[in-house]
C-alpha cells in the first residue's frame, strides 16, 4: 500500500501548504485589532454616523493628477484578500527540504502579520538592561530588520542573547531561509526578511498607555534604589519601543510590495514620544520603495479625525509645485500626509488611510424593551 512519502515532492509540498494555509481573509479584518474595519457589528449605524472613514489615493505618474475616493463603509468591493499562513519557522521536525519550501512560501507569498507583545520582566528587583525588549517577541525580533538592533542570536545556537553593541553582526540574530547543504548555505542563503512581500504591523491599544509598573512585580517592601532605577529603565524602553514599527530598516526589505501599518498610538493622545516628525522620518525612509499598496491606520484618528467631508484631489495634492515636486508636504498647519507618504508608492499604486473618530462602537444591551431608558 502506497504512503504519502511515495508521492512526488511537488505534490507533498502542495499538501503541506494546504495544511498550513488558512482560509482567505480580508486584510482589513486583521489590521488594527479592536477596530473591526471589515466585519462591523453595527455596520449600517456606523455608516450613517460616519464613525470610520477609508480614503484611497491612486498615485499618479509624475506631472499628472491622481485620483481620490472616500467611503464610510466596507463593502464587498473593498475587501483585500491576501493568503495567510501559520508561521512554519518552528516546524523543524519536517525534512529540511519541506521545511525550506514552507518557510519560503510563507515569507514570499503570504501576508505576515506582526503584533506587539508585552514581556513580563517578573520582579522589578531584577537587573533590567537598556537592551531589553518589552513589546517585541523573540519571533518578531528574529524576523524583521531594525535600524537599531538590540537582539541577536548566534548562528550556531537557537538560544537568544542580547547584543551589547549596535555595530555587532546583527544579521546573526535573524532567521535564515532553511538550507539543505553547506554549499547552498555559502552560495544562496537568504534571510527570511529579504523574501517578505506582504507585511502588516499592528499596535496594541492595551499597551498604548501601559505604565512601567505593569511590566513587573513590585516588592512588598518599600521601593529601593534598584526598583526606582528599573521602573525608570522600563519607562525609557517603552518610550523607545512604541516607535519600533517606525524604525524598521526598510531598505533591507528588498521585495516588499504591500505594507499595512497601524499607528494608532500617534492620534490617541495617550502615548508620549510618537510625534509627527517621527512619522515624517518613517515616510522619508520608505521613499522609493515602489510599493503597490500602502495602508496606514490611525494617522488621522481620534482627536485628529478629519471630519466627514469628502476629499477632492486638489486638497490631496496641495503644496505641490508646477514641476510635480512636493514642498516637503508641510505648511504652518502641519503635514500633508498624502504627499509625505506618496513617494513610497509606485505610479498606479494605492495609498490608503483608515481612520476612526472613536474606538469600537459599544451599544448597551437590554434584556427587554422595558429596560430601555
Amino acid at each position: 500500500m502506497a504512503s504519502i512519502s511515495d508521492l512526488p515532492p511537488e505534490l507533498i509540498t502542495k499538501i503541506l501548504l494546504a495544511r498550513f494555509t488558512q482560509p482567505p481573509v480580508c486584510a482589513f479584518h486583521l489590521l488594527a485589532p479592536g477596530w473591526n474595519i471589515c466585519q462591523r457589528e453595527y455596520r449600517e449605524l456606523q455608516k450613517t454616523i460616519k464613525v470610520a472613514r477609508v480614503d484611497t489615493y491612486i498615485v499618479p505618474a509624475k506631472g499628472h493628477q491622481g485620483e481620490i475616493s472616500s467611503t464610510f463603509d466596507h463593502e464587498e468591493c473593498d475587501h483585500i484578500f491576501l493568503p495567510v499562513m501559520e508561521d512554519p519557522r518552528k516546524f523543524e521536525a519536517l525534512s529540511p527540504f519541506y521545511h525550506r519550501e514552507l518557510v519560503r512560501e510563507w515569507a514570499s507569498n503570504t501576508l505576515i502579520v506582526v503584533a506587539q507583545q508585552a514581556r513580563w520582566v517578573e520582579s522589578l528587583l531584577a537587573n533590567i538592561k537598556d537592551t531589553d525588549c518589552l513589546l517585541r517577541s523573540p519571533e518578531t525580533m528574529c524576523l524583521l530588520p531594525y535600524e537599531e538592533e538590540r537582539y541577536t542570536r548566534t548562528p550556531t545556537d537557537d538560544t537568544h542573547s542580547h547584543s551589547t553593541n549596535a555595530s555587532d553582526d546583527v544579521d546573526a540574530g535573524k532567521d535564515r531561509l532553511p538550507v539543505l547543504s553547506t554549499i547552498e548555505q555559502n552560495e544562496t542563503s537568504k534571510f527570511c526578511f529579504q523574501l517578505i512581500r506582504h507585511l502588516m504591523l499592528n499596535t496594541s491599544p492595551r499597551l498604548m498607555g501601559a505604565r512601567a509598573e505593569e511590566f513587573g512585580a513590585l516588592p512588598s517592601t518599600p521601593a529601593t534604589g534598584i526598583t526606582r532605577r528599573n521602573v525608570q529603565m522600563i519607562e525609557e524602553l517603552l518610550w523607545s519601543e512604541r516607535k519600533t514599527w517606525l524604525e524598521l530598516d526598510w531598505g533591507r526589505l528588498e521585495r516588499l510590495e504591500t505594507l499595512f501599518i497601524d499607528v494608532r498610538n500617534y492620534g490617541s493622545g495617550i502615548v508620549e514620544g510618537v510625534d509627527a516628525d517621527d512619522l515624517y522620518e518613517m515616510a522619508e525612509s520608505l521613499s522609493g520603495k515602489n510599493l503597490k499598496l500602502l495602508v496606514i491606520a490611525g494617522l488621522r484618528s481620534y482627536k485628529l479625525f478629519p471630519g466627514v467631508e469628502l476629499l477632492n484631489i486638489e486638497e490631496v495634492e496641495r503644496w505641490e509645485t508646477d514641476s510635480g515636486e512636493t514642498q516637503a508636504g508641510r505648511s504652518l498647519d502641519g503635514y500633508n500626509w498624502w504627499l509625505v507618504f506618496r513617494d513610497a508608492v509606485r505610479p498606479g499604486g494605492k495609498l490608503v488611510f483608515v481612520d476612526k473618530r472613536v474606538g469600537e462602537l459599544k451599544l448597551p444591551v437590554f434584556s427587554s424593551w422595558n429596560d430601555v431608558p
